[in-house]
């Protein structure tokens, strides 16, 4: 029963956050004129992250967060970016 595994999942302690999985879609295109040269985004699915605020700045940016242990974090394009 999923609905049993979430309840589970979200009483345990060691567990921070769980939810649902749900199938989402974008209705613009992201505007970063360097999108061509980000394949990686299109594979972890964080378009969605460019259009979460609509471009309002009252809106606090969105926090993608990729796991990944080959992170080279003094990347010129990471640098400033991860803590």
């Amino acid at each position: 029963d999923l609905q049993a595994a979430l309840q589970a999942l979200q009483s345990d302690p060691l567990v921070e956050a769980a939810e649902l999985d749900a199938e989402v879609s974008i209705g613009e295109a992201p505007n970063d004129p360097g999108l061509g040269n980000l394949w990686g985004m299109q594979i972890i699915g964080a378009f969605e992250a460019w259009v979460a605020g609509g471009g309002d700045s009252s809106v606090p940016a969105p926090i993608v967060a990729v796991t990944d242990t080959g992170i080279q974090y003094d990347h010129p394009d990471l640098v400033t970016q991860t803590w």
